[in-house]
């Protein structure tokens, strides 16, 4: 009797065990495919997003052009931590405020809201399978083409690159570098850098001086310092300590560089960067599921197998209590 009982704790502490592992196994499953995505959206991703806009916007939106949006700090004030030579570029899949997911898709000739519009964009944020549709965004000068799709960018990105073809879709991300605003992050295993690009939002820093290029290095290190400096005297500025205005060690005479426009069609991505949508791998599969109940009852079961055990015991002891005529004592609560 004995034998058996003490089996059954020994049983209920080895299926507790190995409850962990095999979430975090299923949870890496998506991460193999990481490697051959592109900078866009899978076609699911992009339909599910496209399915959200209101009819006027999904119409007006570019085929192909939806892009997850991932998150990088190269400084983060809370911590006083910032990018240093030689740290590793790891992106955030999730935004810093609210934990979800992003999306961005970029629109030609729209009609909303009674605007005509040559050009827009629109974020889409994703958590536990509901999106939030936020924008679209557009301006007024139509001289100023508002756009997020990579094909608009990549002819610009060769030649300050340096280099002879446009850099293929599978070696890009949109990221969104708090305090400098909308980036490509560009890895190829030839060069790493980011390439800046937008003045869409308030409060961003221009760490490249009008270049727009920012190498992963000193570079980057450097740019970290400007956001340090920057932040640190807007605080000091809100907080009555200094005056607003004067001069400042990131008062530099920005650059003038030239803009390389796309040498073709940038509405068809296919055919201007020779890609195939339907060839697209998930980003961001987690996005769109739900919460669902048997994680937390797996996890939980690591619980219910313990209290199990310690129900054996005391089931044990109180046995054998009862022979020797004594009344265990109760258990802490």
């Amino acid at each position: 009797m004995k034998n058996r009982l003490f089996k059954r704790i020994i049983l209920a502490i080895i299926l507790a065990s190995f409850s962990f592992p095999v979430l975090l196994q299923t949870a890496n499953v998506f991460a193999e495919d990481e490697s051959v995505c592109t900078v866009y959206a899978s076609p699911e991703e992009q339909e599910a997003i496209l399915n959200a806009l209101p009819a006027e916007l999904r119409e007006a939106a570019i085929p192909g052009s939806v892009t997850p949006q991932y998150f990088f700090y190269i400084y983060k004030a809370s911590k006083d931590e910032g990018y240093r030579k030689g740290d590793e570029i790891v992106l955030s899949r999730v935004s810093p405020a609210g934990g979800g997911y992003s999306y961005v898709v970029s629109m030609e000739n729209i009609s909303y809201h009674n605007k005509m519009l040559d050009s827009g964009a629109v974020e889409c944020q994703v958590k536990n399978g509901v999106i939030k549709v936020i924008g679209p965004w557009w301006n007024e000068d139509p001289e100023l083409k508002v756009t997020l799709n990579y094909a608009d960018y990549a002819e610009d990105i060769r030649v300050l690159a340096g280099r002879d073809e446009i850099i293929d879709p599978r070696y890009v991300r949109l990221v969104h570098v708090i305090s400098v605003g909308w980036c490509f992050y560009i890895n190829d295993g030839t060069d790493e850098f980011f390439y800046r690009f937008d003045d869409l939002w308030f409060g961003t820093i221009d760490v490249t001086h009008g270049t727009r290029i920012l190498r992963v290095g000193e570079d980057l290190e450097r740019a970290a310092r400007e956001v340090k400096e920057h932040l640190e005297r807007e605080r000091k500025i809100q907080a009555g300590e200094i005056e607003s205005g004067g001069s400042s060690s990131l008062d530099v005479e920005p650059a003038v560089v030239e803009f390389h426009p796309a040498t073709g069609d940038t509405s068809d991505i296919e055919a201007y960067l020779g890609v195939k949508i339907d060839s697209f791998k998930t980003h961001f599969p987690e996005a769109f599921k739900a919460p669902v109940v048997w994680p937390y009852f797996v996890a939980g079961g690591a619980a219910v197998a313990a209290a199990a055990a310690v129900a054996v015991v005391l089931i044990v002891k109180k046995r054998r209590a009862r022979a020797s005529g004594e009344a265990p004592a109760e258990p802490a609560v």
